[in-house]
C-alpha cells in the first residue's frame, strides 16, 4: 500500500469505514516535520485533547525492520506501547529500541504464542496482538484503543480530533477499495489483492505460496456459487483493512467488537490461514 490521503467515511450502524488520518508504508512522508517532537505541534495537539487515547504496534520474531527513522512522536496526553519479543530485540539490538522510547514510547516485551501446524507462532504472535490485546488495553481507562501495523507511519498528533469526531462510532476501518473503485463487487478488491501478492509482492506470501492460491482457488468457486448452498453467490458487502483498526472502549458495543475479534483470532490456526 502506498501512500495515500484517505478522505471518504463509511458508516454502517456503529461501524465505521473512515479514513481521515494519512498512513504510508515504506514511503517517506512529504512533509517529515509532520513526524517529530515540535514543540507547536505537541502544544496544539495537548489542547484539543479530550478522550484518553491508547497506541501500540509490535515487531514480532524479526519478521519486518525496526523502524528507525519517522518514529511517530507520542503527545503527552496519548500514551503509546511498542511490543517485542526476544527475537526482534536481538537482531535490531538496544539501540534500535531506545529510538522508539525516545519518541515517547513504552517498550512492553511480549513473549510468542505457540504456533499450529498451519500458522508459525511469531505470525499467530502478531495476529493476536492485532485481535486479541493484552487485557490491561482492552480494561484501562482508555477511551479509544489504536492498533497499526509496524511498516506504516500514524500521525499520532491528528489521532485526538480525528477520533473525537467518530465518538459514536464503535469501530473505525478502513475500507480495503479505498485505492479502487469495486463498489459493484468488493470481491474484485480481493481478487486484486491476493493476484498482486501472488505477482508483485511475493515477499507478503513467503513459503506460503501454495496455500494462498489454496485460499483464492477456493473463494472464486465460492463466488461464483459452485460451491454455497443452492449456488448462492459469496458476495460480500465490504472487506476491511486492518492495518490500522480504532476500537471504542467505551462504546456500548464494545463487548461485540470484542467477541468479533476474538472469534477471527480464532479462525487464524487453519490451513487457509496460513499466508
Amino acid at each position: 500500500m502506498t501512500m495515500a490521503w484517505f478522505r471518504t467515511v463509511w458508516c454502517l450502524g456503529s461501524l465505521c469505514l473512515a479514513s481521515a488520518l494519512r498512513v504510508d508504508d515504506r514511503h517517506p512522508p512529504p512533509c517529515q516535520k509532520e513526524y517529530t517532537c515540535d514543540a507547536q505541534r505537541v502544544n496544539q495537539s495537548a489542547q484539543i485533547q479530550e478522550d484518553r487515547i491508547a497506541v501500540y504496534t509490535y515487531n514480532i520474531g524479526g519478521y519486518e525492520e525496526m523502524r528507525g527513522d519517522h518514529i511517530p512522536c507520542v503527545p503527552s496526553h496519548l500514551d503509546a506501547f511498542l511490543f517485542i519479543d526476544e527475537i526482534s530485540q536481538k537482531r535490531f539490538g538496544l539501540t534500535a529500541v531506545k529510538k522508539w522510547q525516545e519518541q515517547g514510547w513504552r517498550v512492553v516485551n511480549f513473549t510468542q504464542v505457540s504456533g499450529t501446524k498451519f500458522v508459525p507462532s511469531s505470525r499467530l504472535t502478531s495476529k493476536s496482538l492485532k485481535f486479541t490485546p493484552p487485557g490491561w488495553l482492552l480494561n484501562g481507562t482508555w477511551q479509544w484503543l489504536v492498533e497499526y501495523d509496524g511498516n506504516i507511519v500514524v500521525d499520532l498528533h491528528r489521532l485526538a480530533p480525528f477520533l473525537q469526531r467518530r465518538r459514536e462510532q464503535a469501530l473505525v476501518m478502513l475500507n480495503w477499495g479505498y485505492h479502487q473503485d469495486c463498489s459493484d463487487d468488493s470481491f474484485k478488491c480481493f481478487m486484486n489483492e491476493v493476484t498482486s501478492m501472488l505477482t508483485e509482492r511475493v515477499e507478503y506470501v513467503a513459503r506460503s505460496k501454495e496455500n494462498v492460491l489454496k485460499w483464492k482457488e477456493l473463494l472464486d468457486q465460492m463466488h461464483q456459487g459452485k460451491l454455497t448452498q443452492g449456488g448462492r453467490i459469496y458476495k460480500p458487502a465490504n472487506y476491511y483493512e486492518t492495518n490500522v483498526i480504532f476500537r471504542n472502549l467505551q462504546h456500548a458495543r464494545a463487548d461485540k467488537v470484542r467477541d468479533a475479534f476474538e472469534k477471527t483470532f480464532m479462525k487464524l490456526g487453519c490451513p487457509l490461514a496460513s499466508f
